[in-house]
């Protein structure tokens, strides 16, 4: 996952579950305030890609865990900021 993307563009987010067998996650786009945008919960495999739309200017919280309580997913969270790039 990119730390850092262009106003408007898609924001492509890649979970790799590595030494566990595919367990259900749920992915969270989160702004800078903690308040949810947008959430997916894709279909299970040992890889799997989520894009969310274009974003708006500002810091955004990528969250990822588990979907089911006890699950052996950690939870792990990635800061993302979205930025207006100037007409040259």
């Amino acid at each position: 996952m990119p730390d850092l993307v262009l106003t408007g563009e898609e924001l492509e987010v890649t979970v790799e579950l590595k030494d566990t067998t595919p367990r259900a996650v749920k992915v969270a786009l989160l702004d800078e305030n903690g308040k949810q945008v947008e959430a997916r919960s894709p279909a299970i495999s040992e890889s799997m890609s989520i894009t969310f739309p274009a974003l708006a200017p500002g810091a955004y919280y990528v969250q990822v865990s588990g979907i089911s309580v006890g699950a052996p997913v950690v939870p792990v969270t990635s800061a993302v900021l979205a930025v207006d790039c100037p007409a040259v």
